[in-house]
């Protein structure tokens, strides 16, 4: 009985492997070098290879001996640089690195094609500036490099003092327009919320002139306030805030 059982087993498995090996090998590695794909499958495999390729192009280029290239590595035009950064650019994407003053790595990374890039000193910060076109304010990274410190990515900060800055932000529990202004690199430090009648949308952002005074001291701030009528022209508000 075990002898059938065993010889009916084998007969199965020889005719699970016969099967397969007519159908041809679909992976990426042909598992049976002896043996070729049939020719619908080599078909099907370069024009997945060609949509691998397609990809990668997208990321990737070659160089003149074909070897494929990181697209970071492209970029190899001098743009701009300076003790603290070096930009690199082909033309239309720019790539970036951040040193502090010991020469040690801070940030590097990459901004494509559409919009600008640009690296400046101010005051005591390195500034770290992009751009999508239009009116509306560049989203901005700071830097001591003095320190080795390196902040987080504001979206359209007002104003900066050498340790502050503001910025409008959205908060979705009460669905305000909420003005914020804390530290830039350690909001354990400072940070406070200030709430007004504040405009909607990008006529709030492309609208409201704002700058520190007394080196950090105060805010002062002209803004739009929201409208009740949707046809009447926007109304203006100035403040100045008193901060810690």
């Amino acid at each position: 009985m075990c002898g059938k059982v065993v010889l009916a087993l084998l007969v199965t498995c020889a005719c699970f492997l016969t099967s397969c090996s007519e159908k041809g090998d679909t992976s990426l590695i042909n598992s049976n070098p002896s043996k070729p794909a049939s020719t619908q499958n080599q078909q099907e495999q370069q024009a997945s290879n060609q949509t691998k390729k397609d990809v990668l192009a997208e990321k990737y280029s070659i160089d003149s001996n074909g070897i494929v290239m990181n697209f970071m590595d492209t970029l190899d035009t001098l743009y701009k640089s300076d003790k603290n950064y070096t930009i690199y650019t082909d033309g239309f994407s720019f790539r970036y690195t951040v040193e502090d003053n010991n020469g040690n790595l801070l940030d590097m990374g990459y901004h494509d094609y559409r919009g600008s890039l640009d690296l400046y000193y101010q005051g005591n910060l390195l500034v770290l500036e992009y751009g999508f076109g239009g009116n509306a304010n560049p989203s901005c990274r700071y830097y001591d490099v003095e320190n080795g410190r390196v902040s987080s990515f504001y979206e359209n900060p007002l104003a900066t003092s050498d340790t502050k800055v503001a910025f409008f932000t959205f908060r979705e529990r009460d669905k305000k327009n909420v003005l914020i202004i804390q530290d830039i690199f350690n909001v354990s430090d400072y940070y406070t919320e200030i709430e007004r009648d504040f405009a909607n949308g990008t006529e709030l952002y492309y609208n409201t002139q704002a700058a520190f005074l007394e080196n950090g001291k105060k805010l002062e701030i002209t803004y739009p306030v929201k409208s009740k009528n949707a046809q009447t022209t926007a109304e203006y508000k100035k403040e100045i805030f008193e901060l810690k």
